[in-house]
């Protein structure tokens, strides 16, 4: 399996079927495998071709259904042979990663030309498979909304912050980040969010640290929460060795909980890039 951000082993296994096709076992629910049952219909009707700089074309697809048992709640999917985007992420350099964050920018754009609001759009969920030319779509537990004309660009905005901005973000440079999602983040001020829709368990706890506990908040308060996460989770040199934050502050947060993890942000936010280091280093140590 790919060593990525908050991969559940006691959740996720890899066996062998009766035909020797390498299957992944997932623990997860029903909506898990109707969204991924609906995804792939999407796709299927609305085609997503990306087109690389080096002049291939690949095209998005959902991993196959091997089977659902509903009564175990185990969802079989085929594994997806390739380079998880994570790892891709964290490992290229020069032309190659100006050419892979222009990609990731396209990924978005196309994304919302169709109408395709895959909740899980993070980076570990990602496989790029060389071999089929294909960008294969691995999780689908989180909400999944699907149009059958572009998303409106208020609505996609707030998707991209909600939840896709901070993943991609915890493997990009700043200034990599304003190229990605320079055209995805201006929302409408005016607007709020009830909290009971705030599905982020960390968010929820950061937006009551920040401005108490409420029924709902504003987008301005919900957009300052969610800058401060994506600042904690940038990518930053110690030493000349690229520190990446996430990975302790996914361990505070995975074995701690939310408050764990809203206590290490509040404790370093406004802390140098050293002494950050050194503090989430202590943190995640202690877990």
């Amino acid at each position: 399996m790919f060593h990525v951000l908050s991969f559940d082993s006691k959740k996720v296994e890899i066996s062998l079927d009766i035909n020797g096709e390498t299957i992944v076992k997932k623990q997860t629910t029903q909506k898990e495998y109707l969204n991924i049952t609906l995804a792939r219909q999407h796709l299927l009707k609305h085609r997503l071709v990306l087109d690389f700089a080096m002049g291939q074309n690949f095209s998005v697809s959902v991993a196959g259904v091997s089977s659902w048992n509903q009564e175990l709640g185990i969802l079989s999917t085929f594994f997806c042979h390739g380079d998880n985007f994570e790892g891709i992420l964290k490992n290229s350099f020069g032309k190659e990663r100006v050419d892979w964050i222009e990609i990731l920018r396209k990924i978005f754009g196309i994304f919302k030309s169709n109408g395709f609001l895959w909740g899980d759009f993070a980076p570990r969920n990602m496989i790029w498979d060389w071999s089929q030319k294909t960008l294969w779509l691995v999780d689908f537990e989180r909400d999944l909304h699907l149009k059958d004309c572009p998303a409106e660009q208020e609505v996609f905005n707030r998707y991209v912050r909600n939840y896709s901005r901070e993943e991609f973000s915890c493997f990009l440079s700043r200034r990599e980040q304003s190229i990605v999602f320079r055209d995805f983040l201006d929302e409408c001020s005016a607007c709020s969010v009830p909290t009971s829709l705030v599905a982020s368990k960390r968010k929820k706890v950061l937006l009551k640290n920040l401005f108490g506990e409420k029924d709902c908040y504003s987008i301005a308060q919900l957009r300052r929460a969610e800058d401060i996460m994506v600042f904690i989770a940038t990518p930053f040199r110690v030493n000349e060795v690229l520190f990446f934050p996430m990975e302790s502050l996914d361990r505070i947060g995975s074995k701690g909980g939310p408050n764990e993890y809203v206590n290490a942000v509040m404790a370093i936010r406004s802390l140098g890039e050293l002494a950050r280091f050194s503090e989430l280093k202590r943190r995640a140590e202690a877990f």
